[in-house]
């Protein structure tokens, strides 16, 4: 897997949201002309989530990671690694988030630092096959938790730069949108989402502390 970057939006993008609904295209335009906020297309940080982190020695240890949002309401999680962290495994509480939700892929990029890898092209994906599931019921893309304690272990290679960036894209299915993540209670859990439909079928927004 490869990615590209330019210093202004290129016009295979605008092709590629085209395809996707006039709506896309509209939005692409306007984001083009500086007419739209930088998150409709872009990602916005919304909380940080803690993350356990097992070192090839066994210790582990918790670190606090930033959780982005999208426009269109995806979310991101960015868990950068030092080589001389020398972490073997990563634990990701993805039930913290959400219960019922997409993984639409884990990346990771490397740089002599966290800037440096994030502006990286070259992207390396995690195969499927590798991660495992705890707690966690996971079908293709799709996966459920029972609890909140549901978590996803990823693998983590020895690598010679300096750090490594893990970025994990997915979709919450029990939230239109999580607006924000809260870290008073050091969980993460949501704390204000969105909902489209309420029970009496009008537009809500759950505030959970």
């Amino acid at each position: 897997m490869s990615a590209c970057t330019a210093p202004a939006p290129p016009m295979w993008l605008a092709g590629s949201f085209a395809a996707l609904s006039p709506s896309h295209a509209h939005l692409y335009t306007l984001f083009g002309a500086n007419r739209l906020p930088a998150n409709v297309f872009g990602e916005a940080l919304c909380g940080t989530l803690q993350v356990g982190l097992f070192d090839r020695n066994g210790q582990a240890s918790l670190e606090a990671v930033s959780v982005y949002h999208t426009g269109l309401g995806d979310l991101r999680l960015r868990i950068p690694l030092s080589r001389r962290m020398a972490i073997a495994t990563i634990a990701l509480p993805l039930a913290k988030l959400t219960r019922d939700g997409m993984l639409h892929g884990i990346t990771i990029q490397y740089g002599k630092s966290t800037a440096k890898a994030a502006e990286s092209p070259n992207v390396t994906a995690i195969a499927e096959g590798r991660l495992i599931d705890a707690g966690l019921e996971r079908r293709g893309r799709h996966f459920r938790a029972s609890s909140d304690d549901g978590m996803l272990l990823m693998p983590v290679d020895g690598f010679e730069d300096d750090v490594a960036l893990y970025t994990v894209a997915l979709t919450t299915l029990d939230h239109d949108r999580i607006l924000a993540v809260a870290d008073c209670d050091g969980n993460g859990a949501p704390s204000a989402t969105l909902t489209w439909r309420s029970a009496k079928g009008m537009p809500a927004t759950n505030n959970d502390r």
